[in-house]
């Protein structure tokens, strides 16, 4: 199965609701926030039916620039990522339009 979450950056402090992508056995949310303290940020989180943390990333950045680097093979400015929890396996990448 294959699935897609766009989201647009949201600037000014706070941290809003995450779109989210929701499966049988963990849920994957992201936002993009453009003006935080340190710059651009990107914040990845999968979590478990129970809401219990599984993976969560932060990628800042100086400006939106760096979101436009890619890793060889095509997978977005995070490169592959695999969470497993109760025999799943969720894959994903985030990349910049």
């Amino acid at each position: 199965m294959r699935d897609r979450v766009e989201v647009e950056r949201i600037d000014g402090l706070g941290w809003p609701k995450h779109p989210t992508l929701s499966y049988a056995a963990m849920s994957l949310s992201v936002a993009f926030i453009g003006d935080a303290p340190d710059g651009y940020v990107v914040n990845v989180n999968v979590a478990g039916v129970d809401g219990a943390p599984l993976f969560s990333a932060l990628y800042q950045y100086g400006d939106g620039g760096g979101l436009r680097q890619n890793f060889v093979g095509g997978h977005g400015f995070t490169g592959l990522h695999y969470v497993y929890h109760g025999g799943a396996m969720l894959q994903f990448w985030c990349q910049a339009a």
